[in-house]
């Protein structure tokens, strides 16, 4: 019977010393944890407290990552934005680049023997040719001097055929 008690009590001392364990050596990576430790781990909740605490990082995690998604969502569409507004800005200067060689066109054609208008009309031409070619705008101080500048040639264009509308 003396025995007996003794293995009960080693057996309740084991269990015991199981029972007060702590997170850090309740980690489910470390897999030297003997039996009553292990069970320590379960039993004393230690288990369950870090199995909740990973579960909440975990959220955390996925509240983020969607957070992130969407942001490079309205990234993604405000490029996609600005592709198009640059494409259509394209098209719209391809449409005035034509516009404009095939109206300088007609006035060289229509006052053929006018030096002095054949001359105003090389000018522009060279003016708006030079505008075409320059590198595009990099910054919006570049960009509002470039509309500055465009705007500026289209009144000069347009005072020019004005004048030559009523020489005619």
């Amino acid at each position: 019977m003396a025995i007996q008690v003794r293995i009960a009590s080693l057996v309740a001392l084991l269990a015991l010393s199981g029972c007060a364990t702590t997170q850090s050596e309740c980690s489910f990576s470390n897999k030297d944890l003997g039996f009553f430790t292990k069970l320590g781990c379960d039993a004393g909740g230690t288990n369950r407290a870090i199995i909740d605490r990973q579960e909440q990082e975990l959220l955390t995690a996925q509240q983020q990552n969607e957070m992130f998604r969407i942001v490079y969502e309205d990234l993604a569409a405000r490029s996609a934005a600005t592709r198009k507004s640059l494409g259509e800005q394209r098209q719209a200067q391809a449409r005035l680049n034509a516009s404009t060689n095939t109206l300088i066109r007609r006035l060289k054609e229509k006052y053929a023997n006018n030096s002095k208008a054949q001359k105003q009309l090389d000018a522009l031409q060279n003016e708006l040719a030079e505008l075409r070619n320059a590198p595009p705008p990099a910054n919006a101080a570049q960009i509002k001097e470039y509309e500055r500048v465009l705007a500026e040639k289209t009144r000069e264009f347009q005072r020019l055929q004005k004048v030559l509308d009523q020489v005619s």
